[in-house]
């Protein structure tokens, strides 16, 4: 029977378009990873008036959730995400799909269901584990004789040939107008939409949440708030972790999970800007300014895992790989995971976000730099704590700032942090320190930072007692920093280091196009896409 004469008995029936058979007509799965927005999406404006089958699909993947840099708190973010997404999709007429399993498994049940011609999705930088599945979704289609088309997400671009030129092949893209939605879908499949599970395996941290919300309605209201009063301040203040929960974007956790595209946060901001004579009161250019520029260092970092994903296990410079034990002190291990180690400010920290699953920049690079260089512990060994910790987990900008923070890039300063000092700087009063390390709230000013010079009577008096209440500190951070530095200096005096280096620097260094000459600029330090005030704010002395 004609396919016309199917769709008139069809209509005569009054059987709806969304439960006739699939097997009709081409379909095609729009697969959703971590991009769970309809605003400014490459594969879902690829499909405006496709004629065929539209089956947007989420695979809720155990296997995923399985791995060392998961926690729930990242599922809930997720599912909060998930839901918002199947409201806007269910405006098209086309709910959300949910499978659980095998990502190839679901494509192929769905294959043998209906005429299946191609999948659908964005590009993902992400771990070993979903860059290996997408390798296999690639062999599945081709077996299937399915079309595999990937879509380019934000400042990130596969197969890049050289960095020569990449910030400006990024502000290109930038640049360029929005995706638009559809006003118009193809028809439904009559896929049982499914539910989106409680939980794709049972976590051990199965209770802890977070307090993040996810969506991109929440995404919107977070830029908005930014723009129209939090970003004042913004450079300024995003060190401390008592003024950085305010003037920060606080956008990470949904640029992780793309329920906001970068490039539409880029957009609103210049729109923002170019109208700012209107009432310059409230806009300050040079905050939107550095917030812009920390935009386009996000994409730097997650394009050095793009280009290299090996370095989710490996030393950027070879030289390191033995510097540290694989296994180092457990009991120092712990204590820094949970917040004991006697240090006010690293514990303060660690336990804001532990409850939080978010802390400000430069905190984060404190907590990481006491883990490798006074702890003396391997990267691969505290990171996945971190990972799982976060729930604006970005394994591009994990993997290449513990990296960094520990040393092993061979192209960074060792940048070792001070913890009494960071405490001082950015915690002068000790408000953050007495509200996530209550043992502390007594204690006064002149010993905040450094509770262990308190003598026995003191101690007494501040109802505090160190070693009892409070631990004593479990290393010597001065004796620790210099000894690290000493080991790390031996490495870069071996045979053949500096050699390596220029390779890395070559690979990943941010640099400018070249010159009209012909000759390649010399390669800038990993910083040079912040503003110099910017920069400033960040070197100054530790």
């Amino acid at each position: 029977m004609p396919l016309t004469r199917c769709l008139r008995i069809f209509t005569l029936l009054g059987i709806p378009q969304g439960y006739r058979m699939v097997n009709e007509r081409e379909t095609v799965i729009l697969w959703f990873k971590r991009d769970l927005r309809t605003n400014d999406h490459g594969p879902l404006a690829s499909l405006a008036n496709f004629p065929g089958t539209v089956i947007p699909l989420y695979v809720v993947e155990p296997e995923y959730w399985k791995q060392n840099d998961c926690s729930s708190m990242q599922w809930h973010f997720l599912r909060d995400s998930l839901r918002e997404l199947n409201i806007e999709l269910i405006e098209y007429g086309l709910p959300l799909v949910y499978r659980f399993g095998k990502a190839t498994e679901v494509f192929e049940d769905i294959a043998n269901r209906c005429n299946l011609k191609s999948v659908i999705a964005h590009e993902e930088t992400g771990n070993e584990w979903t860059y290996k599945r997408d390798i296999e979704v690639k062999k599945w289609a081709e077996n299937r004789n399915v079309i595999f088309k990937e879509h380019p997400t934000n400042g990130v671009f596969r197969k890049l040939n050289s960095r020569d030129g990449w910030k400006a092949k990024r502000a290109r893209r930038m640049s360029k107008g929005l995706h638009e939605k559809p006003t118009k879908f193809g028809y439904r499949s009559n896929l049982e939409p499914g539910e989106i599970p409680i939980t794709p395996i049972k976590f051990k941290n199965q209770n802890f949440t977070g307090n993040l919300k996810g969506g991109s309605v929440a995404a919107h209201e977070v830029l908005k708030s930014f723009i129209a009063d939090r970003h004042k301040g913004y450079s300024k203040s995003i060190s401390s972790p008592l003024t950085a929960e305010v003037h920060s974007s606080r956008l990470s956790a949904h640029l992780t999970w793309g329920t906001i595209s970068s490039r539409e946060i880029v957009h609103r901001i210049k729109a923002v800007r170019d109208h700012e004579h209107e009432n310059p009161k409230l806009v300050n250019k040079g905050d939107l300014a550095a917030f812009c520029s920390r935009l386009a260092w996000r994409c730097h970092f997650i394009q050095k895992l793009e280009d290299q994903p090996s370095i989710e296990h490996a030393c950027m410079h070879g030289a390191f790989e033995e510097v540290r034990p694989k296994h180092g002190n457990q009991y120092m291990l712990k204590a820094w995971s949970v917040g004991s180690t006697g240090f006010p400010m690293v514990d303060a920290c660690m336990r804001f976000l532990k409850q939080n699953g978010w802390i400000n920049f430069r905190m984060r690079a404190m907590l990481s730099s006491f883990a490798s260089y006074n702890l003396w512990l391997d990267w691969r060994e505290f990171g996945p704590h971190l990972a799982r910790s976060f729930i604006d987990y970005e394994p591009g900008i994990h993997f290449s700032q513990l990296q960094m923070q520990s040393g092993v890039t061979g192209i960074n300063t060792w940048r070792i942090y001070n913890p009494v000092k960071q405490s001082v700087d950015n915690d002068p009063e000790g408000i953050f320190i007495r509200r996530w390390v209550p043992e502390l709230k007594n204690v006064q000013l002149n010993h905040i930072h450094e509770p262990w010079k308190m003598d026995v009577c003191t101690q007494k008096k501040n109802k505090c007692i160190i070693g009892e209440d409070y631990p004593e500190p479990i290393i010597d951070h001065q004796t620790s920093g210099r000894e690290a530095r000493l080991k790390l200096g031996q490495v870069a005096k071996s045979d053949g280091y500096a050699e390596t280096k220029k390779k890395v620097l070559t690979k990943h260094g941010s640099r400018s196009s070249r010159r009209r000459s012909g000759k390649r600029n010399e390669p800038s330090k990993q910083l040079d896409l912040l503003k110099m005030d910017q920069i400033k704010n960040i070197s100054k002395k530790h």
